[in-house]
């Protein structure tokens, strides 16, 4: 069981059968562990077995959970294995509202638990429950229970730092998933570490990038051979320059390569990482196109509708004649909302107006990171 209760710090899908031990050894009818906010009264996780819990009888507890009586016993006594008829009796829980409208309708007569950390507004906790045809907990629960504390704690802390550490990875994928480029995380002989959701799609289309052997290459075995060069040189010396490579896809669109070596030596939670471990390659993808929509280019460059419309047709490649023709403007009309184009971004040409627009945040697109992964 102890085995089990470190397996499930790190997958929760364990907790089921440390609970279901737990329950055996204690003599218990359903036992629960989760986490609990006393600040906004919800629970970050509660995993039960014995019981089934709906969302509404959920959302009804934590309506009520200032007024259980046995959640102010365990709050001030962290660390202590106790059962609920030490700090109260038969009348002080039947008389309370909580347990008439939620412990006694899902038989929960007698509680045995413990509070697995020491906070002002949240507690982590350990239950085991009886019903009203058993016995209460006594003594002999309690001394098992407190031999499960050190390790139940213990588990809590690990369970807590490694779902952080998986809402940050989570989170830098969205992020990553939202750079309209495929992002491909690499080691030095070009191994396939991680990549955003483009790159995956990259790859899982076997042109013009995929993944061989595990390892990232082109459809074209020259540029494949470069990109292994360009790894090796921005990985091996010192303050290296990315290199940029370009190879034409299936249907002759150019895809362009960008090659960055990430070279911060980093002291991580759980590893050390070395400057020349890891490179990025950033990718585009020939096959899609993503133009900034004109709303996003308005608010980000203080632009009227009509400005912003031209420039995003702009941004997508057309000239200021054909932008003015598909908007409905007149040549002159197209030009002088150019001109204002270029006073609010600070620019004087064309070309310094796109490379503005290519730098900003609009190119992010935020609908790839809530799209589902493949």
């Amino acid at each position: 069981m102890i085995d089990g209760i470190y397996e499930a710090a790190g997958n929760a899908s364990r907790w089921q059968g440390v609970l279901e031990q737990a329950a055996d050894l204690l003599g218990a009818e359903s036992s629960q562990i989760g986490h609990l906010s006393l600040a906004d009264q919800t629970f970050s996780f509660l995993i039960t077995y014995g019981q089934t819990y709906s969302e509404e009888r959920i959302r009804q507890y934590q309506s009520m959970m200032g007024e259980d009586p046995r959640l102010a016993a365990l709050s001030r006594l962290p660390f202590r294995a106790m059962h609920c008829r030490m700090v109260l009796s038969d009348e002080e829980l039947h008389g309370s509202q909580l347990y008439q409208d939620v412990l006694a309708p899902d038989g929960i007569e007698y509680t045995l638990g413990v509070n697995l950390v020491e906070e002002e507004k949240s507690t982590s906790f350990f239950t085991a429950h009886r019903d009203i045809h058993q016995p209460p907990f006594g003594p002999e629960e309690c001394a098992l229970l407190q031999d499960l504390v050190p390790h139940l704690r213990r588990a809590i802390r690990l369970y807590h730092g490694f779902a952080e550490m998986d809402l940050m990875q989570s989170a830098t994928r969205q992020a990553l998933d939202q750079v309209p480029l495929g992002v491909f995380i690499v080691r030095p002989d070009g191994h396939y570490v991680i990549g955003n959701r483009m790159a995956e799609q990259l790859a899982a289309a076997g042109s013009p990038m995929l993944i061989s052997n595990g390892k990232v290459a082109t459809t074209s075995t020259e540029v494949t051979r470069r990109l292994r060069m360009a790894l090796t040189r921005v990985m091996s010396e010192p303050d290296a320059a990315p290199e940029a490579l370009h190879l034409a896809s299936a249907d002759g669109q150019p895809c362009r390569l960008l090659v960055a070596p990430l070279s911060e030596s980093v002291t991580g939670r759980t590893f050390v990482r070395h400057a020349g471990d890891l490179a990025v390659i950033y990718v585009n993808n020939p096959a899609r196109s993503f133009d900034p929509p004109w709303e996003r280019l308005q608010h980000m460059f203080g632009l009227f509708p009509s400005e912003a419309k031209l420039l995003a047709r702009l941004a997508a490649g057309q000239t200021v004649a054909e932008a003015g023709a598909a908007l409905g403007l007149t040549a002159a009309s197209a030009r002088q909302y150019l001109k204002n184009v270029f006073s609010k971004t600070g620019t004087h040409s064309q070309s310094e107006l796109l490379q503005v627009v290519m730098q900003s945040p609009a190119w992010m697109d935020p609908g790839a990171a809530i799209a589902k992964r493949e």
